[in-house]
């Protein structure tokens, strides 16, 4: 059989992919942190959740 590419071909574009899916939920718990941060009525609220959020993440 003939081989289609090299592993070395794919490795680059599937260590992409892996940033981008360790990326978006990174995004949103900074737009959660952001919000929760600058409202008062519901960011006291969620702002405890968030953090817990955040430092599992990190």
């Amino acid at each position: 059989m003939k081989r289609v590419a090299s592993p070395a071909l794919w490795q680059p574009p599937l260590r992409g992919l892996a940033l981008v899916a360790q990326k978006v939920p990174q995004a949103a718990l900074f737009v959660l942190m952001v919000f929760s941060s600058a409202s008062l009525g519901l960011g006291v609220l969620l702002l405890p959740v968030v953090v817990a959020a955040v430092r599992r993440l990190v």
